[in-house]
């Protein structure tokens, strides 16, 4: 995903609404992102897996295809020669590098709470959590994160959270289209208000 300056986003869309979704792809929200991964050191805080930290080539036929991977420790052997050509001693190797993963999370920042037209990377890092995707659509789809209308927070909407993405705005399966918004919330995750 290529991260913009929110200034520049405003202007593509002509100081109108910006999509939720859109705002997520601001330079502002990455760093938050990344202090977030950072804190957390890339584990969900709910199921305590490790998520995604990059990509590895993977040869499929005869096609190469770039899958998820996070950093391992990998311990290998290293054969010392003598002059001769003869293995004289093994000694143990440990580097880390990217390692593919079979069932990869994915990292995402949670919202405890929303508070109306705050923008996403202006809330406190105690009212955002590291989740992998799974455990985000699952928070979504099982409580009911208030929206406050504003910063006193007296006072929350009623939200429905959109059924298909289950209030999340992203759909994992379908990250190839759209980086995976939801095509029926366009990212901003609830469907109407009560």
């Amino acid at each position: 995903m290529e991260y913009k300056p929110y200034n520049q986003i405003l202007l593509e869309y002509n100081n109108n609404h910006v999509p939720y979704n859109v705002k997520l792809s601001a330079v502002e929200w990455d760093k938050v992102r990344e202090r977030i991964l950072e804190r957390e050191n890339n584990h969900c805080q709910i199921c305590h897996g490790k998520c995604m930290e990059g990509r590895v080539m993977k040869l499929f036929g005869n096609f190469l295809k770039m899958v998820p991977a996070t950093y391992q420790e990998i311990e290998s052997d290293i054969e010392h020669l003598d002059v001769l050509g003869n293995v004289d001693y093994i000694y143990k190797n440990t580097s880390i590098k990217l390692v593919e993963m079979e069932n990869p999370l994915i990292a995402h920042v949670h919202h405890t709470y929303y508070i109306l037209n705050k923008l996403p990377w202006d809330y406190p890092e105690d009212a955002l959590m590291l989740v992998c995707h799974m455990c985000h659509r699952n928070i979504h789809l099982n409580e009911n994160i208030k929206v406050y209308l504003d910063e006193q927070k007296r006072e929350f909407l009623s939200l429905i959270p959109c059924d298909r993405c289950g209030g999340t705005g992203y759909l994992p399966q379908y990250n190839y289209w759209q980086n995976g918004v939801c095509f029926q919330c366009n990212g901003e995750r609830f469907d109407k208000q009560l």
